[in-house]
Order: structure tokens, then C-alpha cells, then sequence
């Protein structure tokens, strides 16, 4: 799904899973917790190449927003969480460069 529009294109999909697997507290394994979960993952397009996110912005996809290091200082002081993917590509598109 489309999202957002300018010079970083933002592209949406919505993923269901019916199991979850997560680390069990004793760091020796994992749980299953079953149930119905709903994920957005992201996508953004950069000079017609496509980039998959997914569900929160990682260090190697900094580089992306390079040009714009008041993002950049916005998103190492936590003023944009990382999984506020739409927030950061928002303020990207209105605010930089």
C-alpha cells in the first residue's frame, strides 16, 4: 500500500502471523505464544530501488538519510523511535534537503 510521497516513497504492507516466537527469559531458548498478530512492514524508494525496511529503521538504513543530519541527530537522540518509520520519511520529505 501506498503511503507517502516525495523524495523518499513510502510503501506499506500489512503481514498477519497466527504464532509468535519469542526469547525466553532465561536466555536459553524461546516460547511459542500463539494468537493473531498484525505487523506493518515498510518499504521506501530511493533513486527507482526499492529498500525493505520492515518494521523499524536499522543502522544500514541510515545511510538513506545521510543528506539530513537533523533526522539523523532527531533519530540518535530519540526524538524519532526507530519503528516511527512513517514520522521519520514524513519529516524527511518536508524538512531536508
Amino acid at each position: 500500500m501506498y503511503e507517502l510521497s516525495g523524495k523518499i516513497l513510502l510503501y506499506s504492507k500489512e503481514v498477519k502471523s497466527t504464532d509468535l516466537t519469542i526469547p525466553d527469559e532465561s536466555g536459553y531458548g524461546s516460547r511459542i505464544v500463539s494468537g493473531s498478530f498484525l505487523w506493518t512492514v515498510y518499504f521506501i524508494k530511493v533513486n527507482d530501488e526499492l529498500i525493505r525496511i520492515g518494521l523499524r529503521l536499522k543502522n544500514k538504513h541510515l545511510k538513506y538519510f545521510e543528506k539530513c543530519p537533523i533526522l539523523l541527530d532527531k533519530i540518535k537522540n530519540n526524538e524519532f523511535k526507530r519503528n516511527e518509520v512513517k514520522q521519520i520519511v514524513s519529516f524527511y520529505n518536508k524538512s531536508c534537503e
